[in-house]
């Protein structure tokens, strides 16, 4: 792999919404260890600072640090924020909060296999962030799932760092996660995935229009379509994904 990047918190007030970094925080300070900040906003607002992330996606490593992090979660609301729409199971917590006229949602999952098969990096301000090889299995691992606009866009950042990953290192790294992802599942996942441009605002506070997001969106799912089933076709075998990353920035306008 080639991205030994760290999370970097200054790039994360620079990049998250300043309550939701807040409460990002604050969680981890009264939570303590067994827990980690995954998702979107974990690369957009630590590492790659190109889009907007409302989530406070939150993977825990067993019940004693799940019901900390839902106790912190919710404790919240003592700090000024309000909580409401709250959905929870001892494994799942689920709220919407809003905090100084900023509105974000929360989600605690306790998933004691993504800290088998993930790295976790501490920040100096205390705040444990999935390294990027974790986050790009993880994003990958959607491809078989909701397989979302946001998710796609991700991919195609995140692609462009890792050029060398052939298609049998994808499902590796995907199968970590799922373990139902190979090549078919993924295809026929795409093939169902509808995207649309009206969802792809995210990125025009960084710069990129939402008919530009919209385009990487649907560069990136023709992308993957088209190395898993030349995949297929070959017999399962591939050149590095490289090639086709190149192609791909050809097509997308920057």
């Amino acid at each position: 792999m080639e991205s030994s990047r760290k999370p970097d918190e200054s790039l994360a007030v620079k990049t998250l919404p300043a309550p939701l970094l807040r409460a990002i925080r604050e969680v981890f300070a009264a939570a303590g260890p067994g827990i980690a900040l995954v998702g979107g906003t974990a690369l957009a607002g630590f590492y790659a600072a190109h889009r907007k992330s409302d989530d406070m996606d939150i993977f825990t490593a067993d019940a004693d640090a799940q019901k900390a992090a839902v106790a912190a979660a919710k404790n919240l609301v003592n700090l000024g924020a309000t909580i409401d729409r709250e959905r929870h199971s001892p494994m799942f917590y689920h709220s919407v909060a809003r905090w100084d006229h900023h509105e974000f949602t929360i989600d605690v999952v306790l998933d004691h296999r993504i800290f088998q098969v993930g790295i976790f990096l501490t920040t100096p301000g205390g705040i444990a962030v999935a390294d990027l090889e974790t986050l790009l299995k993880m994003k990958l691992a959607t491809l078989v799932s909701r397989c979302s606009e946001k998710d796609l866009f991700d991919l195609e950042w995140l692609m462009t760092n890792y050029k060398t990953l052939t298609v049998p290192d994808i499902l590796t790294l995907g199968h970590e996660i799922d373990g139902g992802y190979h090549a078919e599942s993924v295809l026929i996942s795409l093939a169902n995935a509808k995207t649309s441009a009206e969802s792809c605002g995210f990125a025009v506070k960084f710069g990129i229009s939402q008919d530009a997001a919209y385009e990487r969106v649907v560069a990136t799912k023709e992308l993957f379509t088209r190395i898993f089933m030349d995949y297929l076709e070959a017999d399962r075998q591939t050149p590095e994904i490289g090639r086709l990353i190149r192609a791909l920035k050809k097509r997308v306008k920057r």
